[in-house]
């Protein structure tokens, strides 16, 4: 098991050096101001904004390794004072507190860091660590820092830039200057890269590979055995989860290769984005087919809508990759073509059941008028069976529809609990895959291929008169006679089913 562990990790690892990497273990950049007379903050990120929103939930044996190299700045007949410095880790309310401190909260904050004796009524809200400058280098001033963190929580990271004493302030100017840093964060004794929260995903999207190969093993046995009544509605559902399995190969491969290394692979998150906004809509197509009635109660797309349905298709498909990759403003073409895209589906379903419960009346109407007993299955059993098909896919697609919503909304709230909106996400596509899945399953549709009316007993007879009639004497002197009760018999042996819904 062990050396299967270690081929995986190395054909992972093989394949994100072969595509191109950028670093979980954030390697950013930062501005400092040497020979500044105020405390302030220095952001880890490319134009200060990318550790901002991060944030990294350390367990109870967590660690943080810092480094950081600054240019360096000379100027002649000055003196540029090199600032102590603290990496701060913050949760998101004290790091609202921190930046809403102000310069002279601040120095009171370095106050208390340097000199604790002397803010005795100051109490710092971040926890500080110290970074130990190691002196100069080939590329500038070196600061390092290595901390075990023991607090469960979750943490956002500035640095606080904090004034050295100056021999000479009158002469003193202040220079910028550019850095480059490298932040390594970890839980589980050194042995993660991953979050507290993320921790679990792993063995959580193990679970789902395992789920997903039995639902796919099913579809393929249940094809196996009925394949020659599958169409291409059929064939079309098992594109959806096909497309489902291969993303869970490549989320489960991501995750891996975060906790072993700590390096995010970029066009490993590339495939992924794409593979999983066309199995979504994949999914919503197939309900839309599905509904429309296709290869169930009519073999083509009816008038446009073999043009509206690709067509939405695309839009869906665009929006989604948009959102991930341009903004967030095209979440809104994405929630208008699932709002459509489901408005429709509902529709054509109660279209087509509204459709059916006419034809099945309307047989059962004639059954009884002609007193017709039917072999096996009847015509109005047969309409029934297609009628329960869009009964419960419209439960489906209503259902779905309401916790899909519900799932976005709950992501945007929990964000420190990855592995609860990984859930949230994946267990409703699971039962609604399933769903559709029951309902469109392959079964022996031979007695609904063939509908045999059994001819009833005629109780009538022929009958000689003696004598021709009086009117028409040329006519034969034979007549039909029919009971004065209308009554129709059929024997014990012919099996046959009222026509009963």
């Amino acid at each position: 098991m062990g050396s299967f562990r270690g081929i995986w990790l190395f054909f992972l690892l093989s394949l994100c050096h072969l595509l191109g990497t950028e670093c979980r273990i954030y390697e950013l950049g930062a501005r400092l101001l040497y020979g500044q007379s105020d405390a302030a903050l220095a952001f880890l990120g490319n134009a200060g904004d990318v550790l901002q929103d991060k944030h990294f939930g350390f367990g109870l044996e967590g660690s943080l390794d810092f480094e950081l190299e600054c240019e360096p700045t000379t100027h002649k007949n000055s003196e540029i004072a090199i600032p102590n410095l603290w990496l701060l880790g913050c949760t998101a309310l004290e790091k609202r507190e921190i930046m809403e401190a102000g310069r002279t909260g601040l120095n009171q904050a370095c106050q208390k860091l340097q000199f604790p004796e002397a803010e005795e009524n100051f109490t710092m809200l971040c926890e500080a660590i110290p970074m130990q400058p190691l002196g100069q280098s080939p590329g500038g001033n070196l600061w390092d820092a290595h901390h075990s963190i023991h607090r469960d929580t979750f943490l956002r990271f500035v640095m606080l830039q904090c004034p050295r004493e100056v021999p000479n302030k009158t002469r003193t100017r202040v220079a910028e200057a550019q850095c480059k840093g490298r932040l390594v964060l970890m839980n589980n004794k050194g042995y993660s890269h991953l979050s507290k929260d993320e921790g679990s995903l792993p063995p959580i999207y193990k679970t789902l590979l395992v789920l997903w190969i039995v639902l796919l093993a099913l579809w393929i046995v249940n094809w196996f055995k009925f394949r020659q009544y599958s169409n291409r509605l059929h064939k079309l559902l098992f594109v959806a989860p096909s497309f489902k399995f291969l993303l869970l190969i490549l989320t489960l491969a991501w995750w891996e290769v975060i906790a072993a290394t700590g390096y995010e692979n970029t066009s490993l998150q590339m495939c992924r984005d794409m593979v999983q906004s066309t199995e979504i809509a994949m999914l919503f197509m197939s309900m839309m087919l599905a509904a429309e009635g296709w290869c169930v109660i009519r073999p083509r797309i009816r008038n446009i809508r073999c043009v509206l349905i690709p067509g939405l298709f695309l839009v869906f498909l665009g929006s989604s990759i948009c959102v991930i990759w341009v903004h967030n403003y095209f979440m809104a073409f994405a929630v208008c073509s699932i709002v459509f895209v489901i408005y429709r589906a509902l529709k054509w379903c109660t279209y087509n059941l509204d459709y059916l419960t006419q034809q099945v009346l309307r047989s059962l109407h004639t059954a009884a008028e002609k007193r017709l007993r039917f072999r096996g299955v009847s015509i109005a059993k047969q309409l029934t069976e297609k009628r329960n098909i869009f009964v419960r896919l419209r439960l489906v697609c209503a259902i779905y529809t309401i916790v899909f919503a519900v799932t976005v909304t709950m992501s945007t709230f929990l964000t420190e609990y990855a592995w609860a909106r990984t859930l949230a996400a994946e267990l409703p596509e699971v039962a609604a895959f399933a769903a559709l899945g029951l309902i469109f399953r392959l079964r022996d549709f031979g007695p609904f291929e063939r509908i045999e009316v059994i001819q009833p007993k005629e109780s009538s007879v022929l009958m000689l008169l003696p004598f021709s009639s009086k009117k028409c004497p040329i006519r034969q002197k034979i007549v039909l006679g029919d009971p004065v009760e209308s009554s129709t018999e059929y024997s014990d042996d012919d099996g046959y089913e009222d026509d009963k819904t």
